[in-house]
């Protein structure tokens, strides 16, 4: 479907002279509108390659002492510390502080 407007204006002036010379002068104007509509319809298709890591699991050892174990190694290290001597925990740190062993006292 088309369409066209247009407005057109025109103007003329036309001298002759017996020797047979005929000049014109013309002025024209115009204006146009255009109107357009337009479908599109189509198929894409693509193509790719992808690679991905494939995950082997296996029995592999976590640690040489199960945790039962090291509970026990952890028990009899503390039981073992000298008098005065004291392991704390503070935060995410784990320290060893000595203790001054407690005075006797005159009042017996």
């Amino acid at each position: 479907m088309n369409r066209f407007e247009a407005l057109s204006e025109m103007e003329g002036r036309t001298d002759s002279e017996g020797g047979g010379l005929a000049i014109t002068d013309a002025i024209t104007a115009s204006r146009g509108k255009s109107l357009a509509k337009s479908k599109t319809r189509g198929n894409t298709k693509g193509k790719g390659t992808s690679e991905a890591l494939m995950p082997i699991y296996s029995d592999l050892p976590t640690s040489f002492h199960s945790k039962d174990n090291e509970l026990y190694m952890k028990g009899e290290m503390i039981r073992n510390l000298p008098v005065g001597r004291a392991v704390i925990k503070y935060r995410a740190a784990n320290t060893c502080i000595t203790v001054p062993p407690p005075r006797k006292s005159a009042a017996r």
